[in-house]
């Protein structure tokens, strides 16, 4: 018997994000970020219906110690000035070997998770990747013990 993989539909609730315009302003993103410290900001475009990029909590220390070329106000800025935009995209239906190979070639800053239908259907928190990659691990391991218990009784007949 192998390793139980996950879908990724079936991990987490996908609900730790805000979708926002990417005309926010970075001190309106950082009240919303103080109402969910763990949320991400998911900035999208309306026009196009295209995910710009993504904001974590992270994001507002590093940009307020060390500003983007460009940038001189970094609380007037826009979001889409200052956000991360190495987002990736992966089928809800794929499993969570699939979305850790992902993770581990590509490092995106977002996981955006798509229907069959190519529409948005949430969003990977890192949290839900490792919890299910915990529980692969758990079923594993009680697998492995089961078998070799199974031998082990079948050894003393």
């Amino acid at each position: 018997m192998g390793k139980v993989d996950l879908l990724l539909k079936e991990v987490g609730h996908h609900d730790h994000y805000t979708v926002v315009d990417p005309d926010m302003l970075v001190h309106e993103a950082a009240k919303k970020l103080r109402e969910d410290p763990s949320d991400v900001l998911l900035v999208y475009d309306r026009e196009t219906d295209t995910f710009l990029g993504s904001f974590y909590l992270s994001d507002l220390h590093r940009i307020y110690a060390n500003p983007p070329k460009g940038v001189r106000k970094v609380h007037k800025a826009m979001i889409s000035k200052v956000m991360n935009t190495n987002i990736a995209v992966i089928d809800w239906d794929a499993n969570i070997s699939q979305a850790w190979a992902l993770v581990s070639t590509k490092r995106p800053s977002a996981i955006l998770l798509v229907d069959e239908s190519k529409r948005f259907a949430g969003y990977l928190a890192s949290e839900d990747l490792w919890a299910a990659m915990e529980h692969m691990e758990r079923t594993d391991a009680e697998a492995k013990t089961a078998r070799e218990s199974g031998k082990l009784t079948a050894r003393n007949k």
